[in-house]
């Protein structure tokens, strides 16, 4: 929304990413949209990009970024205008979540809101940022001997 083009495969390297996909006319996303921030807020010092993706439309753009503050969104937001990355992710229903992984996979992938969700999208970005950087290799795991690597 400012303007600066954001590279999926940059921000990967830094650590995992999600994807926030949903719309200032959805209900449910008024429920997940701040949990998501609080995810960010709590692990991007650890390498986590949340990335909000508005389904809103360049007709209704001037209506998101009041949306943002009104729900206390901290994270970058962008504009699928023309509805591609909804496409490409397959998006289906709102809010959506995409957790992808450094290597480029899919992690997690979950259309909807219900409450408590958020505690398996949370594990699984943990799991990842446990991960060194390009290796699959946990950094706090004990390695065969029962030590540390």
């Amino acid at each position: 929304m400012s303007g600066e083009t954001l590279d999926l495969e940059r921000l990967r390297a830094k650590g995992p990413v999600v994807l926030d996909v949903w719309a200032t006319w959805c209900k449910p996303c008024l429920a997940a949209v701040p949990e998501m921030d609080t995810l960010w807020r709590t692990y991007r010092e650890r390498g986590l990009t949340v990335i909000g993706v508005s389904e809103d439309g360049s007709r209704n753009r001037s209506k998101v970024l009041p949306f943002a503050t009104r729900v206390g969104i901290s994270y970058p937001i962008v504009l699928d205008a023309d509805e591609s990355l909804q496409r490409r992710f397959q998006v289906r229903a709102l809010p959506t979540s995409v957790l992808i992984g450094r290597d480029g996979r899919i992690v997690s992938f979950t259309q909807g809101y219900r409450s408590g969700e958020t505690a398996a999208l949370e594990a699984a970005m943990k799991s990842l940022l446990d991960e060194a950087p390009n290796t699959g290799v946990r950094n706090n795991a004990p390695d065969s001997s029962g030590s540390h690597p």
